[in-house]
């Protein structure tokens, strides 16, 4: 089974295309769409980019990180971040014809064993890099200086997650 996970934010998406079946990533990496300002046109690019995959892999499943853990005081950003997630599940589905599944990134983070610790000063996305790189990843090249494949990481978190909850291999 081919695996798509996806790492949503406005600014970077990180994606792992994983093969349970062969325990291999087939891709891990992030798309920028920093430069890009309306959030329609950001969509716009990220489905331009879905397609290129949907057209060089076999996507089976389609996991997205679900926003709604996120706790934010503003609610303007808080409908933002769900509207983009809105059209980023549509874009999904239009260009996979797959049920975009959702999961938790704390649940991710325990399903696949990522030990947070809350009284650090260390975030939580950092910590899971370190984690994941220096343990799942430790053979698989990263750019550990490149803040943007911290959203690979997550996606690819997620993705195992999911593999996990569904019976998968990992």
């Amino acid at each position: 089974m081919i695996v798509l996970g996806i790492d949503l934010a406005t600014k970077t998406v990180g994606y792992t295309i994983y093969d349970s079946e062969s325990q291999e990533i087939l891709c891990l990496s992030y798309i920028d769409i920093s430069q890009i300002d309306e959030l329609i046109y950001k969509a716009a690019s990220l489905e331009s980019t879905f397609k290129i995959i949907n057209s060089t892999f076999d996507i089976d499943e389609v996991v997205l990180e679900s926003p709604i853990h996120v706790v934010v005081n503003n609610a303007d950003v808080s409908y933002m971040l769900l509207t983009f997630t809105g059209m980023i599940e549509f874009v999904l589905y239009k260009v996979f014809n797959k049920t975009v599944h959702f999961i938790y990134p704390n649940e991710a983070r325990n399903l696949v064993g990522v030990p947070i610790k809350k009284k650090i000063n260390i975030p939580e996305k950092e910590q899971t890099f370190q984690y994941v790189t220096n343990t799942i990843l430790k053979e698989y090249p990263i750019d550990i200086e490149d803040k943007s494949m911290y959203d690979a990481v997550d996606s690819f978190v997620a993705t195992l997650a999911y593999c996990i909850k569904n019976g998968q291999k990992i």
